[in-house]
């Protein structure tokens, strides 16, 4: 199955070399030595998930996506920071 989803990737505010990739579907966030390296283990994050949660009989879908009041507060607290961006990205599992 493949998900087409919103990723929010950003620098980690306390360690400048550490890239944040955070699924605003999934609610679930990786980390990785760059923007490219976040994202693909995210993907990984989300897969296992998924798979995990298949093995156990719960609804992928279960999870709750990241808050829009959540979204909003780090928006606005980061809207001026270049490393920000917000992408799709495709999830298979």
């Amino acid at each position: 199955m493949e998900h087409q989803g919103l990723v929010l990737v950003f620098k980690a505010p306390d360690v400048s070399s550490v890239w944040l990739a955070l699924s605003l579907d999934f609610d679930l966030m990786s980390q990785g030595d760059s923007e490219e390296q976040a994202i693909e283990y995210l993907k990984e994050v989300v897969t296992l998930s998924a798979d995990e949660d298949r093995k156990r009989n719960l609804d992928v879908w279960g999870r709750a996506p990241t808050s829009l009041e959540s979204l909003r507060s780090y928006l606005e607290t980061h809207k001026e920071d270049p490393s920000f961006s917000l992408q799709r990205v495709t999830f298979t599992f």
